[in-house]
């Protein structure tokens, strides 16, 4: 009762090894019963220009059959150990990359594609340089915000230090608040993961920012992370914490700046939440054509580590994003919780959900962060509102599964930021730049010597050695330091050095 006709598209059959366009009856009897020329049907296809050969069949049977005499790409539509949807995507995906590719829009039609728009810039380019590393502690898993942690005696307190600078970070390099470089807030509570693990607590009750971490361009800072023990009924099991930074080698009696304060405790038992249905439905999608562009306008440069906002969308008052790490980060990822730069680039969400104030914010205080999987590279971003001025964020992977929860987060203004509002930890000099300017003397100055002193540093060159030359600078410096108090406003004070050696390519 089946009516045969011929073929539309040109086959070569496996029972003749040669092309055939009618097949009745008769032909499937003897498919069934006489030899498969398979080889030779295959060797017809290569004669007539076929390079690229898919199996479409329960498994790879015919494509390793093929592969050993076929001068071209086999590739196999399914496999026994892979479900349908890998081997389906993973076989367009060779032919792809072959040269070949199917209607991509209809494959992917229950994904509701978009194309966008390539960067305008250039593509960015992966540098292989080594970079200094910090020594981490096999306690915390070799976490590389930490060198070391010390449980200390008697107290049960925990001690976590660290080395920042952009030498051996140099991601923080892209993180800069006017003009200065600032540590992340983001930084600061990867850096609380590790050590609540250590605790035996998952989770951040409190965070409180009180002062920026200003990095210095040619010093790096040294921190501080101590979690007290758990101390009073009060605090139920809970331990606080706080985060102190001075600069590196500044002495055993420099002061330390206190910029964070909180409470580790307990993992919650966090009601799931997924972010599969991507988008929601019903968001509408929001143009980021500038957004970082106008950021920095604002005061906030980010560098390209920082820059992750790839898509965002808006539903009422939500905002929904897609963020990524460049792809020179990839490697990177694996090595932290949350990478502190897509973390950040995860709360430029902030920026277009209904929280926003119209002007770029830094967080201010953490309430309820907790991690449920590390090493993401990309993820999903739900921003809400939480009530008190502040939001809530729900972050997943690219399978919607999730990967940190933050019940509240209050945020303030970037221009309220006072990147120098740190005079006890000696780095406020880390805002300034060194300059040279050229005076040229007028005819009127020439004409008056008395206006010039003259101070002779001695008669005979100083020694190379580092502490003759910081003796005899801390000298000279006593020297104009007299001569400002003898109120010689009205003068002018010359310093001369010999013998000055330049280093190579400087001048002197």
């Amino acid at each position: 009762g089946v009516e045969h006709k011929p073929a539309k598209l040109p086959l070569i059959s496996t029972l003749t090894g040669e092309p055939e366009s009618v097949f009745g009856s008769e032909y499937w009897v003897r498919q069934v019963r006489e030899s498969v020329r398979f080889a030779d049907a295959v060797a017809a296809a290569q004669v007539q220009g076929v390079t690229r050969f898919l199996e479409i069949g329960p498994d790879t049977t015919l494509t390793a059959l093929a592969a050993g005499s076929v001068e071209g790409t086999v590739v196999a539509t399914s496999h026994r150990e892979h479900d349908e949807t890998t081997a389906l995507m993973a076989a367009m995906a060779a032919l792809h990359v072959d040269g070949w590719s199917p209607d991509w829009t209809q494959l992917l039609a229950q994904y509701r594609p978009a194309y966008i728009d390539l960067p305008t810039y250039p593509f960015q380019r992966q540098r292989y340089w080594l970079h200094s590393g910090v020594a981490t502690p096999e306690g915390t898993g070799g976490h590389p915000l930490i060198a070391s942690a010390t449980r200390v005696a008697d107290t049960g307190d925990l001690l976590f230090t660290s080395k920042l600078s952009t030498a051996t970070h140099p991601w923080l390099a892209d993180h800069a608040v006017g003009g200065a470089v600032i540590v992340p807030g983001t930084a600061l509570v990867e850096l609380l993961i590790p050590a609540g693990d250590e605790a035996g607590l998952g989770r951040i009750d409190e965070l409180t920012l009180e002062a920026p971490l200003v990095l210095p361009e040619r010093m790096p800072v040294e921190l501080q992370l101590a979690v007290r023990a758990p101390g009073g009924d009060a605090l139920d099991g809970k331990r606080q914490f706080t985060m102190h930074s001075r600069p590196d080698g500044s002495g055993p009696e420099a002061p330390w700046t206190r910029h964070a304060t909180g409470v580790l405790a307990t993992a919650g038992a966090e009601e799931p939440f997924e972010l599969t249905q991507w988008p929601p439905k019903g968001a509408e999608p929001v143009q980021l054509d500038g957004f970082y562009d106008r950021l920095a306008d604002d005061g906030l440069a980010y560098g390209p580590m920082f820059r992750g906002l790839r898509s965002a969308w808006t539903l009422a008052d939500e905002a929904y994003a897609e963020v990524a790490l460049p792809d020179q980060a990839l490697d990177e990822a694996g090595a932290y919780g949350l990478h502190p730069a897509l973390f950040d680039a995860a709360l430029h969400a902030i920026g277009v959900s209904g929280a926003a104030s119209g002007e770029p914010v830094l967080p201010f205080a953490w309430t309820g962060v907790e991690l449920h999987a590390a090493g993401a590279s990309s993820v999903r971003v739900r921003v809400a509102p939480a009530g008190n001025g502040a939001v809530s964020l729900r972050i997943a992977d690219s399978d919607g599964k999730p990967v940190a929860t933050v019940e509240a987060l209050h945020v303030r203004p970037a221009s309220g930021l006072n990147a120098s509002a740190a005079p006890a930890s000696g780095i406020t000099d880390a805002m300034f730049t060194v300059g040279w300017e050229t005076t040229e003397l007028t005819q009127a100055d020439q004409a008056q010597p008395e206006l010039f002193r003259v101070l002779r540093a001695g008669g005979e060159a100083v020694g190379r050695a580092p502490a003759d030359v910081r003796g005899e600078v801390s000298r000279v410096l006593g020297v104009v330091q007299s001569w400002l108090a003898e109120g010689a406003a009205d003068a002018r004070l010359v310093v001369l050095t010999r013998g000055a050696v330049a280093l190579p390519g400087e001048d002197v």
